[in-house]
C-alpha cells in the first residue's frame, strides 16, 4: 500500500524561487551535468565513426543521470533548510497551480483541482489527481516546489463528477 502524503493548502505561502534555484545550479549538480552530455557528446561521436565501445558514453550518460536524480530528489530536496527559522522543510503535496500549462496532459478542471487518466501502462488506476511536492515550512508561510508529480487515486465521488464531465 502507498504511503499517504500530507496534503497542504498553499494560499498565503511564499514560494522561494531563489533558494530553489540554488539547488538546481549547485555545482556538484553543473558538473554531473557537463559528465552527462560530455558522456553524450561522445557516444554521438563514436557511433558516427563506427567505435566498436560507444556503450561507454552510454553507461557514463545513464550513471550521471542517475547521480543527478539522486543528489536533487534524494539529498539536496530533503534537506532544504528554511531561511527564515533554519529549520528543516517538511515534505508535503498540494494541489497543481494553474500556471502550469496542462492542456499538454489532457486534464479535466473540477474546483481547482486536475485529474487525468494514469499514463503509465501498468497503472490500472482509472483516473488519478494531479499534485506536485512540495517542501514546507508553516511557521514562515514559506516553500519550495520540488518539481516532481505526485499521482493520488481518485476517491469514488471524485471519479463520479470526472465521468459527468467527460461524457458532456
Amino acid at each position: 500500500m502507498a504511503r499517504q502524503q500530507r496534503f497542504i493548502d498553499l494560499t498565503g505561502y511564499e514560494r522561494l524561487h531563489d533558494v530553489e534555484r540554488r539547488i538546481w545550479y549547485s555545482p556538484a549538480a553543473i558538473v554531473l551535468g557537463l559528465i552527462g552530455l560530455a558522456a553524450a557528446a561522445y557516444t554521438f561521436w563514436g557511433l558516427s565513426r563506427g567505435f566498436i565501445l560507444p556503450h561507454v558514453g552510454y553507461g557514463v550518460f545513464l550513471a550521471t543521470y542517475g547521480l543527478l536524480f539522486a543528489y536533487y530528489f534524494w539529498y539536496r530536496f530533503q534537506r532544504v533548510k528554511c531561511p527564515g527559522c533554519d529549520q528543516i522543510m517538511q515534505p508535503y503535496v498540494t494541489d497543481v497551480d494553474v500556471s502550469l500549462n496542462l492542456k499538454l496532459v489532457r486534464t479535466v478542471e473540477i474546483g481547482g483541482r486536475h485529474y487525468r487518466e494514469p499514463w503509465a501502462e501498468d497503472d490500472r488506476r482509472p483516473w488519478v489527481r494531479l499534485m506536485w511536492r512540495v517542501c514546507a515550512c508553516e511557521a514562515c508561510k514559506t516553500y519550495v516546489n520540488c518539481s516532481r508529480l505526485y499521482l493520488e487515486t481518485c476517491t469514488d465521488e471524485e471519479l463520479a463528477q470526472i465521468r459527468q464531465r467527460v461524457q458532456r
